[in-house]
């Protein structure tokens, strides 16, 4: 398994671990992130790829690895993750660019 789908796979198991021993606080992260994340408006594609661009200006690499996932299961392309985070390299500069490697390393660890 790659670096990135063991991020992804640890931050999936803290939430397991959250939802039992914390269940407060995983219902109310939750609901937000469901009541954020669904098909409205924008789409799920969109938001997923709005939420990976926002992933790597904040430097998250749980985030990256999360938001490349659900970004390519909501149907985006290769390019379209790269291009999202393109965008965030364009308002976060050359410590963005950083997380750009992982984004295309996680694309690679998709098969892309």
């Amino acid at each position: 398994m790659g670096q990135m789908k063991t991020i992804q796979r640890d931050f999936n198991q803290f939430m397991s671990t959250l939802v039992q021993e914390y269940p407060d606080v995983a219902k109310a992260f939750g609901g937000l992130f469901t009541v954020a994340e669904r098909d409205d408006a924008l789409g799920n594609k969109t938001k997923e790829l709005i939420s990976l661009a926002l992933a790597v200006a904040a430097h998250c690499d749980g985030c990256i690895a999360v938001h490349v996932a659900k970004s390519l299961e909501a149907g985006a392309t290769k390019d379209e993750v790269m291009e999202a985070a393109f965008v965030a390299v364009l308002m976060g500069g050359a410590p963005a660019m950083v997380y750009t490697k992982m984004v295309y390393d996680t694309l690679q660890e998709h098969g892309l």
